[in-house]
């Protein structure tokens, strides 16, 4: 059992003994993950209070540390909670959904990091560590194959060790072959499944007695088909309707989704999700004298995008004469970054300790979105398609120093400033298409003759669209970028030349604590830190042009963190204890989120809101001999202290708080924020003789009651629940080999996590539930 003055904290740039380290973090160990089947952040959620990851619709995931996050889904959006692998954060969400393979240790490092860390930190981190290469030979094959939900297997090998004098290597491979979790009533079959490779090799090189390079390169190619979600809710007239699926509008793992139908070429193919990402790191680290370590990072990073979803998530899989199918969108994204790093580091004496250093980071985003409206107006029904084109473009850098200074043998003071500069420059346009005879206003009720567009006011208006085709043959994408429809489809090079937008953002964030010792094993702290994180884009909207233009940028974000906590342990005659606590309160200003434009009846980002979230985070644990017990708890009260142009859900009323359209949030609880939350879990090891040692694990972890949804719908509510997770593991006593059987959720609980609207259904919402009861046989063997 690793204690905490043995676990290494590296996630604010220097190694830290945990016991030590002044600010709410939580370390989860390598081999724990792979025993608990924790493979991604989605699921690393379920061990982690106060720290949530969702993913969602759209074209970014959802990342959340006490009840503070980036809410929306969209290309304009970037975390609040940084993702750093390797120590190289990275600026976009989807990062959670490559694989956590080979890992040394994850850290969850709660309030602002970007005084030492850097940018998209203003909330928190999640601090991956992969393992290093060994000087000694040593390589791990682990398998894993799921019986209930998720059935399928998944396997990974490493192998480590010198490759010639002064090099080390090692190789790292998963592969993931899992069914989903989701019934499809329509098709028989369950969905969300997992197709997945990751590979990742590392390369260490002595330069000299004074320094090294390392090389490490990851590849992830993740494939899913279907979306793993569901109709939970529709209105009473929506319940016979035969687009329902069986009038199934519950939380209940079921869906009756069809194939996608293409609208211009008439083929159908299944929803799926496909990310291809690269990434590649050079460090070097080099001694220039005892008192000075330079440290150089380099990044590359590459990744590709599609995803394809079917919005009205229902049984009918073609256009029929009789009824018309909804939305299907098609999403493409293509995302380049470098990063450049030098760090100059060390202690000037035996009681001072400096690092200072600076950074550039440079990306490139490119985002097409096709809707395809299959069947739209009055019979006879014809596609219409939406093609949205964006492009963004980042520069930033900034320059940062760190200062630890031990005052005596029991008082420590760090302070830490970073001043960060973001240039960002965007553009984007829409162009509709329309195949077959031309539709024209006086199709829909209501309204006389009118020009050739989908136009009455609003959503399809003549004035949304920079380029008004004349919807003859559906080709008209060849006057903007050379290719049909279908071509374009997925290519994201082709920006129409519309008005290019820049934006400046620049911004001074500070750390400081206070560090007390009055014994070996207790440390007291005070902390206060801010963050910040840049403005940014509407780049996918569907308001008209000019309203576009008035709205297409938001504004920065910032945070205030406070906290007062504390670090103890004890050795004793009856075994090790260690307990750790924070109080803390944390407020956003300016907080960026999707809100609607009543004028334009569309939905914007803004930064408008201002929330405070504050409680008491713990955890802790005692082992005596072969017996250990850990828990971990927080209470969070999380609310909004300013929010007066939030959303409406639909069907809210003005009686309901409705007013134009909008609806004043002030005083109300935060999305993903419960209350109390945390979990229990024990466990021993059993000799029973020839040399083989038998554990049993049991955890219980609870959750309260919480909001899924930023407008508040009474229904988008996840009642409090109670997860059973057990493990069962046989090995030799010099670990060798292991074999377990692993329970997760074994009360089979279903709770939520994404909520949104669905437009195609009247009163319909739809989310994504966690899986089910999950029983799996694992296996590991280590050579040496």
């Amino acid at each position: 059992q690793v204690q905490d003055s043995e676990i290494i904290v590296t996630g604010r740039k220097k190694a830290e003994a945990l016991s030590d380290v002044a600010a709410s973090v939580v370390a989860v160990p390598g081999i724990e993950l792979q025993e608990k089947g924790i493979v991604d952040l989605e699921l690393l959620q379920n061990t982690i209070p106060n720290f949530r990851y969702t993913t969602a619709v759209g074209a970014s995931d959802n990342l959340f540390i006490r009840g503070l996050g980036t809410v929306g889904s969209g290309p304009h959006f970037e975390p609040g909670v940084g993702q750093q692998l390797n120590g190289v954060v990275y600026s976009r969400s989807r990062f959670g959904r490559a694989g956590l393979i080979d890992t040394a240790q994850v850290e969850v490092l709660r309030g602002p990091q970007g005084a030492v860390t850097g940018r998209n930190t203003s909330l928190g981190l999640v601090n991956i560590v992969p393992n290093k290469p060994t000087d000694e030979f040593a390589a791990t094959v682990f398998g894993r194959y799921d019986f209930a939900d998720n059935d399928g297997y998944q396997i990974e090998g490493v192998i480590s060790g010198p490759v010639t004098n002064g090099v080390r290597g090692r190789l790292a491979a998963n592969y993931k072959d899992q069914d989903g979790f989701i019934d499809n009533q329509v098709t028989g079959e369950t969905t969300q499944t997992k197709d997945d490779w990751t590979v990742r090799g590392i390369l260490d090189f002595d330069i000299s007695e004074r320094g090294n390079i390392e090389l490490f390169g990851q590849y992830v190619d993740a494939q899913r088909d279907g979306k793993a979600r569901e109709i939970v809710a529709c209105s009473a007239s929506a319940l016979a309707d035969p687009l329902i699926g069986n009038g199934d509008c519950s939380l209940d793992r079921r869906n009756s989704n069809q194939a996608v139908l293409d609208a211009f070429d008439n083929q159908e193919f299944p929803e799926r999700f496909d990310i291809d990402l690269y990434t590649l790191i050079g460090t070097v680290n080099y001694n220039l004298s005892d008192a000075v370590t330079l440290t150089s990072t380099t990044s590359y990073t590459d990744y590709t995008i599609t995803d394809v979803i079917d919005t009205d998530l229902s049984p009918l899989g073609r256009l029929t004469s009789s009824a018309p199918r909804s939305l299907v969108i098609f999403n493409a994204e293509d995302f380049t970054q470098f990063t450049q790093e030098i760090e100059f580091s060390g202690n000037l004496n035996e009681r001072l300790g400096y690092i200072v250093g600076g950074l550039y980071n440079s990306y490139d985003v490119d985002f097409v979105q096709n809707s395809n409206t299959e069947g739209f107006g009055p019979p006879p029904y014809r596609p219409v398609n939406r093609h949205q084109f964006g492009n963004q473009k980042n520069d930033g850098y900034s320059l940062y120093a760190d200062l630890t200074y031990d005052l005596n043998d029991q008082f420590t003071v760090n302070g830490g400033m970073r001043y960060s500069s973001e240039d960002r420059a965007a553009r984007a346009g829409q162009i509709l298409t329309r195949t077959g005879t031309s539709l024209m206003v006086s199709n829909f009720p209501g309204n006389g003759p009118g020009p050739n567009c989908l136009g009455r006011s609003g959503l399809f208006s003549c004035s949304m669209f920079p380029v008004i085709p004349s919807f003859n043959d559906g080709t008209l994408l060849d006057a903007a970028s050379g290719l049909n429809p279908r071509e374009a489809l997925f290519e994201t090079n082709v920006v129409p030349e519309g008005p290019l937008f820049e934006v400046n953002d620049d911004d001074l964030t500070w750390n400081a604590n206070v560090q007390y010792r009055p014994d070996d094993d207790n440390m007291l702290y005070v902390s206060a830190a801010t963050g910040f994180k840049a403005g940014g884009f509407n780049m996918v909207s569907s308001l008209s042009q000019k309203a576009l233009e008035d709205n297409f940028s938001f504004g920065p974000e910032d945070t205030l963190n406070l906290e007062i906590g504390g670090r103890h342990t004890k050795y004793t005659e009856q075994g090790y204890l260690n307990f750790n606590w924070t109080v803390f309160r944390m407020d956003i200003n300016n907080q960026q989120v999707s809100s609607l434009d009543p004028v334009n009846v569309a939905q914007v980002v803004q930064a408008t809101a201002e929330a405070r979230t504050q409680g008491v985070e713990m955890d802790g644990g005692w082992t005596h001999g072969d017996f250990r017990l850990k828990f971990d708890l927080a209470y969070t009260d999380a609310e909004y202290t300013d929010f007066t142009g939030a959303t409406c859900y639909s069907g809210q009323t003005e009686a309901g708080g409705c007013v134009g359209g909008v609806q004043d949030r002030t005083g109300t609880p935060l999305v993903q924020a419960p209350e109390w939350q945390g979990g229990v879990n024990v466990q021993g090891d059993l000799s029973v003789g020839n040399g083989l040692t038998l554990t049993p694990f049991v955890e219980i972890r609870y959750v309260g009651e919480h909001f899924t949804d930023t407008e508040l719908r009474p229904i988008a509510v996840n009642d409090e629940y109670v997860q059973i997770n057990a493990r069962l593991t046989l090995a030799d006593l010099d670990d060798t080999w292991q074999l377990a059987l692993v329970g997760t959720n074994l009360g089979d609980e279903v709770h939520q996590g994404f909520f949104d609207e669905t437009s195609s259904i009247p009163g319909g919402a739809f989310a994504f539930p966690n899986p089910g009861r999950q029983i799996a046989l694992t296996a590991r063997y280590n050579f040496r």
